[in-house]
């Protein structure tokens, strides 16, 4: 972490105590609150992997309809300006969305 981060940390702790008691506090008293503040609670490693593929996942496939999507107006583009120099009108067409089908589980 960096030095401002863990500066910031400490003040809020700080802050905290003094909001919870109305006495002045001493170093110490800061000090532990502080570290006891940068434990982390248990992680269980099942669900962290769970929730990193959900949102690769989720991240993934947004990513790919985006280039799909820039594809398809590049393509579009292409057609619009061979209709333009054979002087025909050019029917702008819809994004073709692609609906997943739902899988059984």
């Amino acid at each position: 972490m960096a030095l401002n981060e863990l500066l910031t940390q400490f003040k809020i702790i700080e802050m905290t105590l003094r909001d919870k008691e109305d006495r002045s506090i001493i170093k110490q008293n800061k000090e532990s609150a502080f570290f006891n503040s940068l434990r982390s609670a248990p992680v269980n490693p099942f669900l962290t992997m769970m929730y990193y593929r959900t949102s690769f996942k989720s991240w993934q496939s947004h990513v790919r309809q985006i280039v799909r999507k820039s594809r398809w107006e590049k393509e579009v583009d292409i057609d619009r300006l061979h209709y333009k120099t054979l002087g025909k009108t050019f029917i702008e067409p819809e994004f073709p969305e692609v609906k997943k089908a739902l899988e059984e589980v």
